[in-house]
Parts: C-alpha cells; structure tokens; sequence
C-alpha cells in the first residue's frame, strides 16, 4: 500500500487530475485480455490491483514518477492501449500503473528522410491518419490498429499484417527515448544503424517496460505504392502450401502480406504485393504460373478483398464491447469460450516436424486443432487449440497442460513460444528455455538498469 504522502507527491508533480484511487479505474486500467481460463495457473495475480494510476502530460512527468518510485522502492508498470494477451500490464506486486494514453503528439515529421517522431502513447491508426492526406503509410498494420499504441507495440515488438515486407514493430523503429527506473531520459542515435556497440534499441523493444518506459519514437514512414494486388489461393493441403511459400521467397518475391491457413479442413494463402505497377505484375504472374505447379487453384478476387477488408473487425469489436471496461465484463470466464492461440516462431524447416509432433500432444490431452496459420514470416506459426468435449470437467486443466507441452516443444526444437505478443505473465516461464545460458545476461541487464526491480516486476525479468 502507497503512502498517502506519496500520493500527495505526485499529485504535486503531474496535478491532481492526473492521479486518481478510484477503484473502477484501477480495474481497468489493471486488465487486458488475459481472462484466468487461459492465465496458466496465474489466477491470484490477476486479480492485484495497482495503489495508483498517473496518466503523465510530458516525458519529464514520467521521470519524476521514476524518481519518487526508486526512492520509495514502489513497483511501476506502463500502459499503452490496453489491447495485450497475455497479462503484460497486471500489477504482480501492486504500485503504480503510468498511463501513457496522454502523450499522443507528433512531434516531428520528416518526410524527405521518411521519418515521423511521436510521442509513445499515440494509436497507431492515428499515426496511420495523420500520414494517409501526405501521401505516406507506417508500415506496421496489426488487427489492433485502431486501439494499440506505438510504445505497446514497441515493447512486444509486435507483429502486423505487413510484416512479410516490412517486419516486426521494432523494425520500425529508429530512435527512441526512453526514461530509466532512476528518472533517467536517454534518447538514442536517429540514424539507422551504427557501429559503436551493441543498438541500444533492442535492449527496450520487446522488453515489456522492464528496462525503461518508452516516451517517444522515431520511425520509418513509407510512400503509398504505385499499385496493390492481393491474390488468395485453395491450397491441397498445409504442407503443400508451405512448398510454395518457400519458392515463392527463394525466387525473391516477397509479398506485402503472407497468411497460409488451415481451417475447417481447407488450406488458403493469402499474398499481397506491392510497388511498381510492372514489378507487382511480373511477380503475380510468376505466381500463378508456380501455382499449377502445386496444384493450388486461385480463389475469387472478392474472397482476398473480404479478407483484406475485414482484418482489423476483431480488435473493433473488442474496442466497442470490451476495452476501458471492468474486468469481469472484460472476461469471458465461461466454459464455452475455452481456447489456446498458440504464436510460435521456428526454423522454417522445422514447422513441420512440430506440426506432427504437436499432432501427438495434442491426441494425448483429449484436444483439437481447429487453425494452423503462417502469418507474417514463414518462421511464425499458429495454432487455435480447444478441447474436444467442453463439458469434461478436466478440459480446462487439459488445454493448460497439453499447450504448455506445445510451447515446451517449440523451445526443444529451437522456437520461441511467442512471436507478437509478448511474454507477459502468461508465458514468463518458458523465458529460461527459450534463451538457455543468454538469460543469465539478460538478469544482468536488468540489476543494472532496473537495481530494484520497481519496472513491471513479476514479469520474464
């Protein structure tokens, strides 16, 4: 529990607006979509609340928050969008929540240098509507485009529609300013690479605000393409699908927008190019002719525009119904909703020896695979795991147990077991596996940037 002095402290410093004990908003502001069915066996720590939330005006807002924290050794977590899965924002130990949602300028915009520098609280469908009259698109396009933020997508180094082309979210990145655990702000070089050392960017993309809380970005913008063309095909099967993915990518013709998926017994992939109106044209061409190679067939033109259409309606609807709300209406706790979507990332040939080995766990633990999808790189691999029969009274103990043997088994075969999201609370776990002897260094990191563990303690470091 904070001390009402240091409530009093921060109200001085960022006004008492911007300081608030309301227990609703603690609530919401404590929640993403991690409901406790899927939470792993982290039921209790969903259910923590934080002492305080702040919503800063200014990067230097967030420095003093920093500095009263370290003094008063108080846990701090950031908060962007509030669209995160696997519970990156729970406050494990209580403290104080920094809503980040305030700081949403534009800071400077270079489009000769095709750079835009914003404040990290920004939506990225707003930086998306700010470029579209100039000419210019940001190149990451998640399906939570209308609600994540730029520094939450920053600190999952999250993954979007786009990223064939153009990569993670922090490939994006080219600069960013960042505030230390003692109030420290750092702001790295704007250039896009250098040689003096290890990128000081990579320490903070993907580490979940337990290195430093990021404030503001400079990233890569691009001019819209001379021409578009999404082209989607019926695949014989998932295998088969993946054989054309790696000619296409030998050949060099990498598309916009890779989705290969398997659902309800039916393969489709789906590729969007970009670019020169020749170039765009030459590679669909070479496409189809490959094609009849693999014995695909090419799907109407409408079934790629629905597609392309209707990518960002799931995160809608979660803005509408869902998100700033309480979490028991946040949640759906019922039995019928019980599900895994599994993010991996392997070797590509590796995919498929998982695909048949995760066949196997799954049989064991009475499951099924109801989606197997490539999307973004053909190192990421998906998969929508359920029980068989909702209503054994183990289902839900099966689908915990039968998942974490599927993400075991990415790490025993050189995965990792999250591409986009994070590791949250959910995943914390697996991080040893995953890293081996390197997680030794990343601890290390950590006691020297973050000496008391007040940055979103509880999580993978």
């Amino acid at each position: 529990m904070i001390k009402p002095f240091i409530i009093k402290q921060l109200q001085n410093i960022i006004g008492h607006n911007n300081v608030t004990t309301n227990t609703r908003t603690l609530d919401i502001k404590s929640t993403d979509a991690l409901a406790p069915n899927r939470a792993f066996g982290f039921f209790s720590e969903l259910n923590k609340l934080p002492d305080v939330v702040v919503t800063p005006q200014r990067t230097q807002d967030v420095s003093e928050v920093l500095k009263i924290a370290t003094e008063n050794k108080i846990p701090v977590i950031a908060l962007g969008g509030g669209t995160g899965v696997m519970g990156g924002i729970v406050p494990s130990s209580g403290g104080i929540i920094i809503d980040m949602t305030s700081l949403t300028s534009m800071v400077e915009l270079e489009l000769d240098s095709g750079l835009a520098t914003v404040q990290s609280g920004m939506v990225i469908g707003s930086l998306t509507n700010y470029l579209r009259p100039k000419g210019y698109h940001f190149a990451h396009d998640p399906y939570s485009r209308a609600i994540a933020t730029i520094g939450g997508a920053i600190a999952t180094n999250g993954v979007g529609y786009t990223a064939s082309k153009y990569g993670n979210m922090g490939e994006q990145v080219i600069s960013l300013e960042v505030v230390l655990s003692d109030g420290k702000i750092i702001t790295t070089p704007k250039t896009p690479t250098y040689s003096t050392g290890p990128n000081i960017n990579n320490l903070f993309i993907g580490s979940e605000g337990t290195l430093g809380i990021i404030t503001q970005a400079t990233l890569k913008i691009h001019k819209f393409p001379e021409f578009t063309k999404l082209i989607s095909f019926k695949m014989p099967s998932f295998e088969i699908g993946i054989n054309m993915i790696t000619e296409i990518l030998r050949y060099g013709m990498i598309p916009t927008l890779l989705d290969l998926t398997e659902e309800l017994q039916e393969v489709t992939l789906f590729l969007r190019y970009e670019g020169k109106y020749e170039l765009v044209v030459e590679c669909i061409n070479t496409i189809l002719i490959a094609a009849t190679t693999f014995n695909s067939s090419i799907l109407p033109e409408a079934i790629g525009a629905t597609y392309w259409s209707e990518r960002h309606s799931s995160a809608l609807a979660y803005k509408q119904n869902k998100l700033n709300k309480p979490r028991l209406e946040k949640w759906d706790l019922t039995f019928s909703n019980l599900f895994e979507y599994l993010h991996i990332s392997l070797p590509l040939g590796k995919i498929l020896q998982y695909k048949t080995e995760a066949d196997i766990i799954i049989s064991s633990y009475d499951l099924k695979i109801t989606e197997y999808c490539i999307w973004g790189k053909p190192q990421y691999f998906s998969m929508m795991v359920k029980p068989n029969n909702i209503h054994n009274k183990k289902s839900q103990e099966n689908l915990h147990e039968g998942s974490k043997k599927l993400l075991e088994l990415s790490c025993y075969l050189g995965g990792i077991t999250e591409y986009c999201h994070g590791s949250g609370l959910k995943n914390k776990e697996f991080i040893r596996a995953e890293l081996g002897e390197a997680y030794s260094i990343s601890m290390r990191l950590k006691k020297t940037l973050d000496p008391y563990n007040i940055l979103n303690p509880g999580k993978f470091l």
